[in-house]
């Protein structure tokens, strides 16, 4: 028989349980790092040892989202010596004023590391975020990504060389902003034979319409791997409309698609779903 007393007993119980998960998803998972390493086979004609690239995305710096963690994680990437780092966007959360003295600085460290290049995301400017609050434009955050020494790739591509290979880096703008313009990016991009085609974009729903570009790995953000372990619970916290690449590597279309956990979160929450940087080893 459910007495008033054990029905007390029993919602102490569940308050008890719900304030120890908080406190573990919000101390202890937010912050707790997960550096995963990945193979990625090279394309054809490439040559000369793997190419170590850092994949970092989602930083949000916020009220959830403390400098001094984002300064750790900047050490932790530098700790992996690679060869290049691609930041896949979202270092504010919209609606959040947390002070951003001292950002661009620990910014740098990456920079600082190896060559940097980076694309926006949703709540770093434009038509969504100042829909929902936030900035309207995507200057404040392109300036400080660029006063911390990132190269930010706004539809548009650069080639650069390492250890005498072609390397062809693309990003393109933020896909719920209404920024992304593949054909703007990829104009004029003609791959030489052994280059290395990669890209940056914001949101994973964008694939589909780069696909008819040249690539050979595609890196995304965004879904912070729903901040839950238990997939078909974090496909419903997930804001996508293809829900069945969340997070991780993917063949897809006959091309490498990355999609990463990312460093930050959103309101402090995670749960078997750790923060993540990858080294991914092309080659």
């Amino acid at each position: 028989m459910l007495t008033r007393r054990r029905f007390l007993r029993g919602l102490a119980g569940v308050a008890v349980l719900g304030a120890v998960g908080g406190g573990y998803s919000h101390f202890v998972e937010a912050e707790w790092l997960d550096i995963t390493r990945r193979t990625v086979p090279a394309p054809q004609g490439w040559s000369g040892g793997a190419l170590r690239v850092a994949h970092v995305s989602d930083l949000h710096r916020s009220r959830t989202v403390s400098l001094p963690y984002l300064a750790r994680v900047v050490g932790d990437v530098a700790a992996l010596q690679p060869d290049l780092i691609c930041l896949t966007g979202d270092y504010i959360t919209i609606c959040d004023r947390t002070s951003w003295d001292g950002y661009q600085e620990v910014l740098g460290g990456f920079a600082a590391t190896a060559p940097t290049y980076a694309v926006l995301g949703n709540h770093d400017g434009g038509y969504w975020a100042g829909a929902y609050g936030g900035l309207s434009s995507t200057g404040t955050v392109a300036g400080l990504l660029d006063g911390a020494g990132i190269e930010v790739l706004e539809n548009r591509s650069v080639v650069i060389n390492h250890r005498g290979r072609r390397i062809r880096l693309t990003g393109v703008g933020d896909w719920m902003n209404g920024a992304c313009r593949p054909c703007e990016a990829f104009a004029g991009v003609a791959p030489g034979p052994g280059e290395l085609g990669l890209a940056l974009s914001h949101n994973p729903d964008s694939k589909d319409a780069l696909l008819p570009h040249p690539f050979h790995l595609l890196l995304c953000g965004h879904t912070h791997g729903g901040q839950i372990g238990f997939v078909p619970l974090a496909r419903l916290f997930v804001h996508l409309e293809d829900k069945r690449y969340i997070a991780g590597l993917y063949r897809y279309q006959g091309r490498w698609l990355h999609i990463s956990r990312g460093v930050g979160n959103l309101h402090g929450l995670r749960i078997g779903c750790r923060p993540e940087v990858t080294l991914l080893e092309i080659g």
